[in-house]
């Protein structure tokens, strides 16, 4: 099933990094790996990546951060993850946010 897309960022498809070095950047303490992996998650998802683990690492990681720049990135990627299950029903995971 094709999805509407709201949203439109370029990103460079050379080598996109895996969930691992994404959850390595977002757990860390420096407030840009996090930014970055931020951005980065977005595009991915974007061009169609699924990276469901990911919604975790966010939420225990990204929300509690104070930081301005983070926060609206946050806020992107809410709008660009899906928040419902493949039966329809909301993720037991966005009751958290």
């Amino acid at each position: 099933m094709e999805r509407n897309c709201t949203l439109l960022l370029h990103y460079d498809k050379a080598t996109p990094p895996n969930e691992d070095e994404i959850r390595e950047l977002l757990e860390s303490k420096e407030v840009e790996k996090k930014v970055e992996a931020m951005k980065t998650l977005i595009s991915l998802q974007l061009n169609g990546e699924s990276m469901p683990k990911m919604l975790m690492v966010v939420i225990r990681f990204v929300v509690p951060s104070d930081d301005h720049k983070l926060k609206k990135l946050l806020l992107i990627y809410w709008e660009v993850i899906d928040k419902t299950g493949p039966d329809g029903k909301l993720l037991p995971e966005m009751i958290l946010v």
